[in-house]
């Protein structure tokens, strides 16, 4: 809802292993109730590949994390 593409999170104080799973889980509810759109999964899914689509591989590149 805070119109973020990438969501990330810690899991360094208190180990959870299925973390990852729940979050996703949370998210599909989230588009099941129309909460949140199929199309503004779309988008940043479309917006995630383009920036991907410009990063450079590490072995390329003397930075661990570069953009084109």
């Amino acid at each position: 809802m805070a119109g973020v593409d990438i969501v990330m999170f810690g899991n360094n104080m208190v180990y959870e292993e299925d973390i990852a799973r729940r979050s996703v889980e949370i998210i599909r509810s989230l588009v099941d109730q129309d909460r949140i759109s199929h199309e503004r999964i779309n988008e940043s899914h479309e917006r995630i590949k383009i920036l991907k689509s410009k990063l450079q591989p590490m072995e390329q590149s003397n930075c661990s994390f570069c953009i084109k």
